[in-house]
C-alpha cells in the first residue's frame, strides 16, 4: 500500500508525463500545481539566490518558463520537505 507522499509524488509525476508542453510559464506553473505555488512566490525564489527555484529557467517572448520535468522535481522535494516530520 502506498503512503499519501507516494501517491501524491506519482500524481505530480503523472501531471508531468501528460502535460501537452515540454515546458511551463509560471501562470501555468500555478495551474500544474494545483494553485500550490504562485507565479509570484516562483518570482521571488528565481531572484533570491537562498530560495532556488526550479531548475533551468528560461525566458522565451519576455515569459520566464521551466522544463515539466524540472518543475515536477521541484514539486516533489518541496512535498518531501514540507512533509518532514
Amino acid at each position: 500500500m502506498q503512503s499519501n507522499l507516494e501517491e501524491a509524488e506519482n500524481l505530480i509525476r503523472e501531471a508531468a508525463n501528460t502535460w501537452p508542453h515540454k515546458w511551463l510559464t509560471r501562470k501555468d506553473a500555478e495551474v500544474f500545481s494545483g494553485g500550490t505555488i504562485s507565479a509570484r512566490t516562483l518570482m521571488n525564489m528565481d531572484s533570491d539566490d537562498k530560495l532556488q527555484g526550479p531548475k533551468g529557467a528560461f525566458k522565451l517572448n519576455g515569459r520566464v518558463c521551466y522544463p515539466v520535468q524540472s518543475f515536477a522535481d521541484f514539486l516533489i522535494e518541496r512535498l518531501k520537505r514540507s512533509n518532514q516530520l
